[in-house]
């Protein structure tokens, strides 16, 4: 009990911690981790991250114009990967892996393909109209439409 204790404390220090270094500066925000692109020719501007967690879980298949979506993910490996599904998709790599084996086993749907660098999944992007992918915030985008994520 004490063990709880002591840990439910220290998590409530951190988080004043974390408050009081907001409260002195507001305009400071943390870059996101990572941008979320489409094709060129693709409408969309904006999206929330729950539209893009469903589109990239296949819980949604379908751009409003109807048109098939094709999300593409990165190696497990990545650093983008792992900021993507914390920051977009609120789970761990090893809880989006285990959605996809419960997926697969059932029947329902395939994980997306796995592109093994930013390069891959811009040109899979570039390439294909109803493409979806995600690449750090270093990579220079060309050709190619980054979307505002709203909350």
């Amino acid at each position: 009990m004490r063990i709880l204790s002591r840990m439910f404390l220290t998590l409530i220090a951190a988080a004043l911690l974390n408050a009081a270094a907001v409260a002195q500066d507001p305009g400071v925000t943390a870059p996101a981790p990572v941008r979320i692109i489409v094709n060129a020719t693709n409408p969309v501007t904006s999206m929330t991250r729950s539209r893009i967690a469903k589109l990239f879980l296949k819980k949604t298949t379908k751009w409003d114009d109807g048109s098939k979506v094709l999300p593409v993910d990165q190696d497990q490996e990545s650093p983008v990967r792992s900021d993507f599904s914390d920051v977009i998709l609120n789970k761990s790599i090893a809880q989006v892996s285990s959605y996809w084996q419960q997926q697969i086993f059932s029947g329902r749907s395939m994980p997306p393909p796995v592109l093994v660098s930013d390069q891959a999944v811009a040109e899979f992007v570039k390439s294909n109209a109803g493409a979806i992918g995600y690449v750090s915030v270093s990579f220079e985008i060309n050709d190619m439409k980054v979307l505002i994520v709203d909350e």
